[in-house]
């Protein structure tokens, strides 16, 4: 078993805990079963133009996985994310086009 620690982090709050699992693939399912427990209860209380996010740390502190919720006024992201923008119209991400392909 290796030790993780689960990073969460909201506006000014941050906070960890450890837990330990047998490899990368197994924290990467722990990730996401936590956040899908979480994310109802996150977002119903998320303000606008904030942001929310866990990580699965390695034992050395080191980030392996992520999974964030931001929520953003678009005109407000339009101006941080430009390129994302075409005529005020989101373009889709490549990845997002891929999967449709």
């Amino acid at each position: 078993m290796s030790q993780y620690f689960f990073h969460i982090q909201a506006g000014q709050f941050a906070g960890e805990s450890e837990i330990d699992l047998p490899d990368d693939a197994a924290a990467w399912a722990e990730l996401r079963k936590v956040c899908g427990d979480l994310v109802g209860g996150i977002t119903r209380n998320l303000n606008q133009n904030t942001d929310w996010q866990m990580e699965i740390l390695d034992e050395s502190k080191k980030p392996v996985y992520r999974i964030s919720v931001v929520a953003e006024t678009l005109s407000q992201a339009l101006k941080r994310y430009p390129a994302v923008f075409d005529g005020g119209k989101i373009q889709e991400s490549g990845a997002r086009q891929a999967r449709r392909d």
